[in-house]
């Protein structure tokens, strides 16, 4: 009688179940905003190379609108697009769509998508 009120079998399984859904929501979790803030860090670089491309002296928008496209590669679904700046300004657009990996978590929690700009004198 005595062994089977100290009997612990099953006990590992139980308290596993209690402790994987808090896991899963935290490993997710990391692994959906290091992916997002990874494309967001891409998309800012691309449209600031953008910019930059299409300041220079001989350049249009087109060619800054082409390197940040070539800067984004595959990373960025959405791609750039040149924007209306100021009257002396270049500006670009990079949009991003379908930016978490897992859709674990609705989008209030983790945007789904992006949009940045940069801007630059033309000189």
């Amino acid at each position: 009688m005595r062994a089977r009120r100290n009997d612990q079998r099953g006990a590992a399984a139980a308290e596993f179940v209690l402790v994987l859904p808090v896991l899963l929501i935290i490993v997710l979790g990391t692994i959906d905003w290091g992916w997002y803030f990874t494309v967001r860090e891409v998309a800012i670089n691309a449209a600031r190379e953008g910019a930059r491309t299409a300041s220079l002296l001989g350049n249009t928008t087109a060619d800054g609108v082409a390197r940040a496209n070539a800067y984004l590669g595959t990373m960025c679904p959405g791609g750039a697009s040149a924007g209306a700046g100021a009257a002396n300004d270049v500006r670009v657009d990079v949009t991003c769509t379908n930016v978490v990996l897992t859709r674990f978590f609705p989008a209030t929690l983790i945007p789904r998508s992006l949009t940045v700009s940069a801007e630059m004198r033309h000189e």
